[in-house]
């Protein structure tokens, strides 16, 4: 056997391997194989319509991590099984029970000042009967007020 006769299909062979590796290569970072995450447990009473495994975990608009998956528990409750980014973990808290019982009272004290009902809506007759008169001058006082340019001349 001569020199040629081995060079080509050796040639050729790793010509292909070569292919398949960066193929593999570029599989392996689109998946995110070569990514160092910790892994987080979120225990939640559902797991919400379009929780996916792989659907990324986003804080104010950063990922922040991905799901890996998603379990359900005999009680009822979900159990996130999430890959969070190890640069990331430090802005997301342990503890978020303060937070939340900031967040109850806020809305509260803001529905006290706006003044809003916590009770039932009061049902009112159907059909209100409003006169013409009071609804065009209504009207008329909107337009002057906000369009003075389309006010006709007085």
């Amino acid at each position: 056997m001569t020199r040629t006769s081995y060079v080509r299909p050796l040639a050729g062979l790793l010509t292909v391997l070569a292919i398949l590796a960066i193929v593999a290569l570029a599989v392996g970072l689109f998946r995110g194989s070569f990514t160092k995450t910790v892994p987080l447990t979120v225990i939640s009473d559902r797991a919400g319509l379009v929780m996916n495994p792989d659907n990324r975990v986003k804080m104010r608009g950063v990922q922040v991590g991905k799901v890996s998956s998603i379990e359900s528990r005999p009680d009822g409750t979900a159990a996130l099984h999430l890959a969070m980014d190890p640069s990331q973990m430090h802005l997301i808290p342990a503890n978020v029970t303060w937070m939340v019982l900031q967040l109850c009272l806020v809305v509260l004290l803001l529905a006290v000042w706006k003044g809003r009902r916590l009770g039932p809506l009061v049902a009112e007759r159907l059909p209100v009967v409003v006169r013409a008169s009071e609804t065009v001058e209504g009207l008329r006082r909107f337009n002057d007020r906000d369009h003075p340019d389309l006010a006709p001349a007085r």
